[in-house]
């Protein structure tokens, strides 16, 4: 049975739907992320935000394009269906991959892994790369609040000068930050847009900060790359098999998929049962400078420096 694409008319890197029409019950949204589309990429799930602040900072991905194509296939009861990818992606070798981004839970349910399997069955007829990307891929610590950090920097001018001096250091091997910063003349600022300009590297063992090792990239330290995030986790496995149309087998991966959340959501000071205790504030809010806005909280971002606001 035939698979009738239907590409973008107006513009390839365009969206295949307008998702406000789609979606209009949905918190959708789209970031100008110029070193891996021109155009606006849009989002209609945390997840999918999340993935296209992973993949901008991916050193295997050339592009992005989000809601790419829509295309016609036949469902396991004999229905026409219709899918829409969330991105598609085009890797430095030009090879492209087509990504459904859904959470764990979701995806595992066996009424999704049904519809699933018949859509990943129609991409490989078809020959067309197809993988799942879901949320516990995504959020894989501690490189996902790495992410998080880097992606303010991403469309930050880099200095040529500053990486000229980067590289002079960064030649003989690996340094920390601090180091980098103090004998280049740099700011914390300078380092990390050349880190999330794909520039530099740095040890995704550990969490990303000023005492970071940074090196140039494969002098020793990879950059993040999507192949290594599909492939993380316990999950990959089975995720890569369920992109090529098989059935899940292993039934405790499948359990343990439905309490992934609650397991790793760990007690921190907003887990409280039966209320506040009446003591003084960790910090005061006013004299810190808790900002609201997101425009005024990214002021506040690390390496940056911080003016003076005041909070009403």
């Amino acid at each position: 049975m035939g698979v009738l694409m239907r590409k973008p008319s107006n513009n390839s890197s365009s969206p295949a739907r307008n998702l406000k029409k789609s979606a209009p019950h949905r918190t959708v949204g789209g970031f100008n992320v110029h070193q891996v589309n021109k155009f606006p990429v849009e989002y209609e799930s945390g997840n999918e935000r999340n993935t296209t602040l992973l993949l901008s900072l991916c050193h295997d991905v050339s592009s992005i394009k989000s809601q790419p194509i829509v295309f016609d296939y036949i469902d396991e009861h004999g229905k026409h269906r219709k899918h829409t990818p969330d991105f598609e992606e085009t890797s430095n070798t030009g090879e492209v991959l087509y990504l459904e981004v859904k959470s764990i839970d979701d995806l595992l349910k066996p009424k999704n892994l049904a519809k699933y399997i018949q859509i990943a069955k129609e991409y490989r007829r078809k020959g067309k790369n197809f993988r799942f990307l879901t949320n516990i891929q995504i959020e894989n610590q501690p490189v996902f609040d790495a992410v998080k950090l880097l992606f303010r920097y991403v469309n930050s001018p880099a200095s040529l000068v500053h990486l000229e001096r980067a590289k002079n250091l960064l030649n003989a091997g690996a340094m920390p930050i601090k180091a980098l910063m103090e004998q280049a003349q740099l700011d914390l600022l300078d380092v990390f847009t050349l880190i999330a300009k794909r520039q530099l590297t740095f040890d995704l063992s550990k969490p990303l900060d000023p005492d970071s090792y940074v090196s140039l990239p494969n002098q020793p330290y990879e950059g993040i790359t999507l192949e290594a995030i599909l492939c993380s986790t316990r999950y990959g496995d089975l995720l890569q098999k369920l992109a090529l149309g098989h059935q899940p087998t292993d039934q405790s991966l499948l359990a343990a998929a439905k309490d992934w959340r609650q397991s790793n959501n760990h007690a921190d000071v907003w887990s409280v049962v039966g209320g506040f205790a009446e003591l003084p504030p960790l910090r005061d809010a006013g004299s810190s400078g808790f900002l609201r806005g997101p425009k005024l909280r990214r002021a506040f971002a690390l390496g940056l420096h911080h003016p003076q606001v005041s909070v009403e």
